[in-house]
């Protein structure tokens, strides 16, 4: 896949943030998806980073698509329309690109690139998560048909989205078997909900769909059947935690950066002491986003995840958050609505991430006293 020059990313879309995205002041509280911004970034070829020029891209890898994430919240103040975007992105580059078949390719990507086709990948389930024990949503086959019944919940552009990679059961027993399969928002049997009422993450929907009874064909299995947990829903979210991390940096730079002129409207940006703690604040930042690009990075040459980078990542955001409001509190500086709904936003998608990152650690922690036995 084609590289693309960081700084051309960078360049690109921070002019395009700063214009159309900053000042967008209702993105944050708004109810229902911005249409309209969405065509403005398809009309400045956004959705092409990170697809195979033979589709239509502009090729890059993970790291692109971080640096673009971490660009777009950054310069546009909101993560709520960098994180829709850039799920697009992963779903477009890991999932079709990565296990669609020649047809598959040449019927989605296309259409992806040019942001006309928005895909949702559909794994959790009500009341039940994404655990592979628990899910239920089973597909049986019917001659060179299946036919799926079941509920998936919390979708990220569920919502908007004209086409869902549903995973489903296909074999019980000792292992259960997954397999994906791409199903049309216009599918018979198929039902989209409407968004999720959720105070953080705005304007990026999610939903859920039920389906019922729904009939498709053996062609719309996406990669290998029987395959789908262990090749898709587990390596998804590893990449998507990783690329993720160019959103937070985005939002941890677009903080700094507000906390800095608040500091010069209260006239005390001489102050030495503050200047100290803004410059360790600076520092920690640039350490947080060589995890963040290292990483990234890692993806891109097809290494295996390192948990270690996605816990130090954690602790280090957690740390800085925690410094940012102690240096606001301890100088009594007002900060704008802005500030307060990137200060939101990110500490709820650190929530989201926590419990994941402290299983992992356990695990990693126990790998450690194993080998020291």
């Amino acid at each position: 896949m084609t590289s693309i020059p960081s700084g051309q990313i960078i360049e690109q879309i921070s002019r395009f943030a700063a214009e159309h995205i900053a000042p967008r002041y209702d993105l944050s509280n708004r109810g229902d998806f911005p249409h309209d911004l969405w065509e403005k970034m398809a009309q400045d070829g956004l959705f092409k980073i990170g697809i195979d020029e033979f589709y239509g891209g502009s090729g890059g890898g993970y790291l692109n698509l971080t640096e673009a994430a971490e660009a777009l919240v950054k310069n546009g103040y909101n993560m709520g329309i960098a994180t829709s975007w850039l799920y697009q992105q992963i779903v477009a580059r890991f999932l079709i690109a990565g296990f669609g078949s020649a047809d598959q390719k040449r019927q989605y990507l296309p259409e992806m690139v040019r942001g006309e086709l928005i895909a949702s990948f559909a794994v959790s389930e009500p009341q039940r998560g994404a655990h592979p024990k628990y899910i239920t949503t089973a597909a049986v086959k019917d001659e060179s048909f299946y036919i799926l019944t079941g509920e998936k919940t919390y979708l990220t552009n569920g919502p908007i989205a004209q086409l869902f990679i549903v995973i489903a059961v296909t074999a019980e027993g000792k292992q259960r078997s997954f397999t994906a399969f791409l199903v049309p928002r216009q599918a018979a049997g198929l039902k989209v909900g409407p968004s999720l009422n959720l105070n953080f993450l705005k304007p990026s929907p999610h939903g859920s769909i039920v389906l019922n009874n729904c009939r498709l064909s053996d062609t719309e299995i996406l990669g290998k059947e029987g395959t789908a947990y262990r090749e898709m829903v587990i390596a998804m979210g590893k990449i998507e935690d990783i690329v993720m991390m160019g959103t937070a940096v985005g939002a941890m730079a677009a903080e700094l950066s507000l906390l800095i002129s608040a500091t010069g409207e209260n006239n005390i940006v001489s102050a030495e002491l503050l200047q100290v703690k803004l410059g360790a604040q600076d520092a920690a930042l640039q350490t947080i986003r060589t995890i963040a690009y290292t990483a990234a990075e890692g993806l891109d040459r097809g290494e295996a995840t390192s948990v270690s980078l996605a816990i130090t990542f954690m602790n280090l955001t957690a740390e800085f958050q925690t410094n940012m409001d102690a240096i606001i509190n301890g100088r009594n500086l007002h900060t704008n609505a802005v500030y307060n709904y990137l200060r939101a936003d990110l500490t709820a998608m650190m929530a989201l991430k926590k419990k994941i990152t402290q299983l992992r650690q356990e695990k990693l922690e126990r790998g450690l006293l194993k080998d020291t036995r």
